[in-house]
C-alpha cells in the first residue's frame, strides 16, 4: 500500500461513500466492507445469508471486485 498513498485513509473517509444511486440501490440488502482484495470469505458469506445471488461494487474494479466474483462463482454464486 506504500506505492498508493492516495488509498491510505481511514475506512470512514467520504471517498468510500457509496453513490446517491448506490445507496438507493443498496437499502435493506447487507453490505460488506473489508480490507481485503478479495472480499469472499466468512463475513461476506454470512452478510448474504444463504443467498444465490449477488451483486458487487467496489474501488477498484479489477482487483477487489474482480477477486471477490470470481470467488463467489466459484462457490456456485450468480454475480
Amino acid at each position: 500500500m506504500n506505492e498508493w498513498p492516495e488509498f491510505q485513509v481511514p475506512s470512514d473517509d467520504p471517498m468510500y461513500d457509496l453513490t446517491p444511486e448506490t445507496a438507493e440501490f443498496a437499502k435493506g440488502h447487507p453490505i460488506a466492507s473489508l480490507s481485503t482484495f478479495d472480499k469472499w470469505g466468512p463475513e461476506l458469506q454470512a452478510a448474504i445469508k444463504g443467498s444465490q445471488k449477488i451483486a458487487l461494487c467496489g474501488v477498484a474494479t479489477d482487483a477487489c471486485v474482480l477477486q471477490t466474483a470470481l470467488a463467489a462463482a466459484d462457490q456456485g454464486i450468480a454475480v
